[in-house]
């Protein structure tokens, strides 16, 4: 399938890259926008942007954490005719996925401490998630989000 438009970061400052990937995405979304027949509502970019903005948060604050040694972060963003992609890339330590998946408390007992909850939050606001890791120790995350209609 044709890419309709791509847009990309890139910066090795990591604790400014949270600020770069808004702006990229907004400058994504206007341009997205003008290409589609119908364009995805404020809903639609709130999820895409919110599991974007979770899943760099992530990077920054485990792949990337203060005194590391590890470079910066890509993101490139790609719209094709029925979905969205974003694809982060960082030579950061690896993820490694916890041996069960996180339990919520019931809904009477519950208390959303910071922090915890970002993959559970991306994983809901996108249609797919995906990680690996790569040959050369490069973190690879690919987002999807179907585009309506």
């Amino acid at each position: 399938m044709d890419v309709l438009a791509e847009d990309s970061i890139i910066g090795s400052a990591v604790a400014e890259q949270l600020g770069e990937i808004h702006i990229a995405i907004q400058r994504f979304s206007a341009t997205a926008a003008g290409l589609l027949p119908r364009a995805p509502d404020g809903t639609w970019w709130a999820q895409f942007t919110t599991g974007i903005g979770e899943i760099g948060a992530n990077i920054v604050r485990h792949a990337h954490p203060p005194g590391s040694n590890s470079g910066g972060i890509c993101l490139r963003l790609r719209l094709y005719t029925d979905r969205v992609e974003a694809r982060f890339t960082d030579d950061g330590i690896p993820y490694v996925a916890p041996g069960r998946p996180t339990d919520l408390p019931d809904s009477d007992a519950l208390d959303l401490s910071e922090g915890g909850y970002g993959l559970m939050i991306a994983r809901a606001a996108l249609d797919r998630l995906q990680y690996r890791r790569a040959s050369g120790g490069v973190n690879v995350w690919r987002l999807l989000k179907r585009l309506p209609g």
